[in-house]
């Protein structure tokens, strides 16, 4: 089945493979389910948790990530993710996130099948060829919020919280130190600015 044609938010002129970005994400509907904010200060919720530790061992899933900071809010979250393509270089985009299904887990472009007599690796999946077209296409930065995403929706799911994020992300492409100081500005000050 052919899909349509969606327009895309991100820039034409920018691979997205390399730079700092601030990027939000929003819930669908802007639920509250990460949390509420109480006399000023965010109250996490069981899914702002989960979603917190997913954001912080990024790098540990995409050593070419990092986010060095962040803000759960009630209804979104704003992060300021930095991609370097030098670290990535060699290696799939996809290779550092490790993918959880019932019957396998997909590490470093293998899969890893899991029962209870031990674990055997077999060889590395095989793609649709119009997923792998898709895929050749994501930049980096796509991969690493994707991976973000998609664990909070099973956490949500695995343990019967009704959630689901807005499928597209905004993101801002930071192209000198003012406007990341501005940025890193507006992140910490969320919160605090919540009510205004």
């Amino acid at each position: 089945m052919d899909l349509p044609n969606r327009h895309t938010t991100r820039a034409k002129w920018h691979n997205y493979n390399d730079g700092m970005y601030h990027i939000t994400l929003n819930s669908r509907d802007r639920v509250h389910s990460f949390g509420e904010i109480k006399a000023g200060e965010m109250q996490l919720s069981e899914l702002g948790q989960a979603l917190k530790q997913y954001i912080e061992s990024t790098h540990e899933h995409y050593p070419y990530a990092e986010i060095p900071i962040f803000q759960i809010m009630p209804d979104h979250v704003h992060l300021l993710v930095n991609i370097h393509q030098a670290e990535a270089q060699g290696q799939r985009k996809d290779d550092a996130c490790i993918v959880q299904s019932s019957a396998c887990i997909v590490q470093s472009g293998a899969c890893i099948a899991q029962s209870s007599a031990g674990t055997v690796q077999s060889g590395a999946p095989s793609l649709d060829p119009k997923m792998k077209k898709v895929s050749d296409r994501r930049g980096y930065l796509s991969t690493v919020i994707g991976g973000i995403k998609s664990a909070t929706t099973k956490y949500a799911n695995t343990h019967d919280i009704p959630f689901a994020w807005v499928q597209r992300f905004y993101d801002v492409i930071i192209k000198d130190e003012i406007q990341m100081e501005n940025t890193i500005n507006y992140i910490k000050s969320n919160v605090a600015n919540w009510e205004k």
